[in-house]
């Protein structure tokens, strides 16, 4: 899932046949289901920016507009069909300017441009099985290595490694998603069965 406004959600719903998202408002302290956009191709990664939905199928990216009711195609800005999982989740610089994708297959963090452009190729001995991504209010990259049970922080363009954290030694494993709180100074870590952990940043 990801955020389109301070109040809204926009949630995957991917299974078999069913590939859509379903908007989720938060109104007076409750979950409120608003419109729901279906596709047909599968929605594994999501990310928002300027009005455009960026989703992921698992071998390619594409970008729709929100401005329309049920959503305008308006480019697959990305494709790799050499194997399953080559473009699995994304996420969004804050300018808007790169995109981030993991590529599970080959252990690999792609940046791309705004156009679709390959600009980087990221990998790293610890990172094993990449699934989603984050970017920080300050622009640097999370991703989860979910076979290597870390999480690594790279600069602004995803090109070099800053830190990383081994949720293992925690005794943790299977990090899946990942999310940096800047104003309580913490990760909120996604792991695998349905567990969630909290690292506050010391």
């Amino acid at each position: 899932m990801c955020q389109i406004t301070p109040s809204e959600l926009a949630v995957l719903i991917n299974y078999d046949t069913t590939h859509e998202i379903q908007f989720v408002s938060v109104t007076g302290g409750r979950l409120v289901k608003g419109r729901n956009l279906r596709f047909q191709h599968r929605c594994n990664g999501i990310a928002h920016n300027l009005q455009n939905l960026y989703l992921t199928s698992n071998t390619a990216l594409y970008v729709y507009s929100m401005n329309a009711l049920h959503g305008e195609f308006l480019n697959k800005l990305y494709e790799d069909t050499s194997g399953d999982y080559t473009v699995h989740m994304c996420a969004i610089s804050p300018k808007g300017d790169k995109i981030f994708v993991s590529n599970l297959l080959d252990h690999k963090v792609l940046t791309l441009s705004r156009a679709g452009t390959m600009l980087h190729t990221f990998a790293d001995v610890y990172l094993i099985g990449p699934c989603n991504l984050h970017v920080t209010e300050l622009g640097h990259v999370l991703v989860c290595g979910s076979r290597s049970n870390t999480i690594l922080q790279l600069d602004r363009e995803g090109k070099k490694k800053l830190a990383t954290l081994d949720t293992r030694s925690d005794g943790l494993e299977g990090p899946c998603s990942v999310f940096y709180n800047m104003s309580t100074a913490s990760f909120i870590v996604g792991l695998s069965f349905s567990k969630i952990h909290v690292f506050k940043v010391k």
